[in-house]
């Protein structure tokens, strides 16, 4: 189920092939840049910030991460964004890479210390660790304007994607709102420091 609350059945291995088709489609038209979103709603705020990308270079990989990733250091992808949400991106940032909700869940703790790292205090550290839903953690963070949290965030997802591929590709992550609010970025990022 998407965010918009629309269920669409499909097979798993149905949708890899559909991902390996994309990246096929964007290379043979020369993209080395790709954007991966995690559903419609991500990929419609990823083309609003990568306006100077073709409409082949966005594809949907839903909560495939690390097969998409696979996929396009396999293919010869240079350049890889990802662009999607809290709940989603906060697994990837701790190494996971197969994001459905049944998958893994959302490690508190983990978010918890990237807080603490850009200054949280003590009380909202315990709050993020005791929280329902990563969106309900960023939602705390934006109440405070503490947008370095999300930066740290798409840079730990960076990080996770280039150890996932083994190095080879230069990633750029996104996290956004349900609303279309660019939470935090980062860029450029080709080897784990």
């Amino acid at each position: 189920m998407g965010t918009r609350g629309t269920v669409v059945p499909f097979s798993s291995s149905a949708y890899m092939a559909s991902i390996v088709q994309a990246i096929s489609v964007a290379k043979a038209s020369g993209c080395d840049h790709l954007v991966l979103t995690t559903g419609g709603r991500s990929e419609k705020y990823a083309m609003g910030l990568l306006q100077d990308l073709p409409e082949e270079a966005f594809i949907e990989m839903g909560d495939f991460v690390g097969f998409s990733l696979k996929q396009c250091k396999r293919q010869g992808i240079k350049k890889v964004s990802l662009v999607g949400m809290m709940g989603k991106f906060s697994k990837v940032a701790q190494g996971v890479m197969m994001v459905h909700s049944k998958s893994a869940p959302v490690d508190f703790g983990f978010l918890s210390e990237i807080a603490q790292s850009v200054g949280a205090d003590d009380d909202l550290v315990l709050e993020i660790k005791n929280a329902n839903t990563a969106s309900q953690v960023g939602d705390m963070m934006s109440a405070i304007n503490n947008f370095d949290f999300f930066n740290k965030l798409c840079e730990s997802c960076c990080h996770s994607a280039i150890n996932q591929v083994k190095g080879g590709i230069e990633m750029e992550t996104a996290i956004y709102s349900l609303k279309g609010q660019l939470l935090g970025r980062a860029v450029g990022i080709e080897s784990i420091d």
